[in-house]
C-alpha cells in the first residue's frame, strides 16, 4: 500500500483549500499518478515528518480533519476527479478512519487502471503523471507512447482469451 502525503499538514480548513486551481490540478496529479502506476491511497488528515525544514515523505503526526462531513467531500472530490481527467476512471473509494473522539482522517483509494493512462485535463492542462517509491513524476513522450501500447495490447489479450474460451466452449 502506497501513502502519499499532498500538503505538508492537512485539516479540515486546509482540505478546504483544494478548491484553488493549483491544489486541484495537485490533487489531480496525485490521483492520476496513482492511478496509472499501482494504484494507492491518498490520505488526509496526516501531518509529515520534516527533517531540517524539509518534508521526509513520513507521517510526522495524526492531526485528523475536525469538522468532516465525509460524504460533501467524497461528492466534492469526486465531481473534481470526474471533470478533471481523461478518459474518465474507475471509480475511487472513500474510507472514513477514526480513532476514539479524535478527529477522523480520510482516505482515498484509487485503484490502478486497466484502461491504460488517464490525463488531467483541468483548465486546458494536459499532463501524464505516474509515479515510484520516490512520488510522483510527469511522464515523458516515450513513456506515454508506451503506456497507450501497453493499454492496447492488453485489450488485444482480453480479445484473443475471449474468442479462444468461446472457441473450447463451444468444441465441448
Amino acid at each position: 500500500m502506497t501513502f502519499n502525503l499532498p500538503l505538508a499538514q492537512i485539516d479540515a480548513a486546509q482540505l478546504e483549500t483544494l478548491r484553488a486551481d493549483d491544489d486541484k490540478r495537485e490533487f489531480l496529479s496525485d490521483v492520476t499518478s496513482f492511478a496509472n502506476a499501482a494504484g494507492g491511497d491518498l490520505i488526509f488528515g496526516l501531518q509529515e515528518r520534516r527533517e531540517a525544514g524539509k518534508p521526509t515523505s513520513e507521517i510526522g503526526a495524526i492531526v485528523g480533519l475536525s469538522e468532516l462531513n465525509v460524504d460533501s467531500e467524497r461528492l466534492r472530490l469526486e465531481a473534481m476527479i470526474r471533470d478533471g481527467v481523461d478518459p474518465r476512471m474507475l471509480p475511487v473509494s472513500f474510507h472514513e478512519i477514526r480513532r476514539g473522539p479524535d478527529p477522523p482522517c480520510l482516505l482515498l483509494r484509487v485503484p490502478r487502471s486497466s484502461a491504460g493512462l488517464h490525463m488531467v485535463t483541468y483548465k486546458n492542462l494536459s499532463r501524464f503523471y505516474s509515479r515510484t517509491s520516490g512520488g510522483k513524476y510527469q511522464l515523458d513522450a516515450h513513456e506515454i507512447r508506451a503506456g497507450f501500447v501497453a493499454a492496447e495490447t492488453a485489450i488485444e489479450r482480453l480479445r484473443r482469451f475471449r474468442v479462444m474460451n468461446g472457441r473450447r466452449q463451444n468444441t465441448s
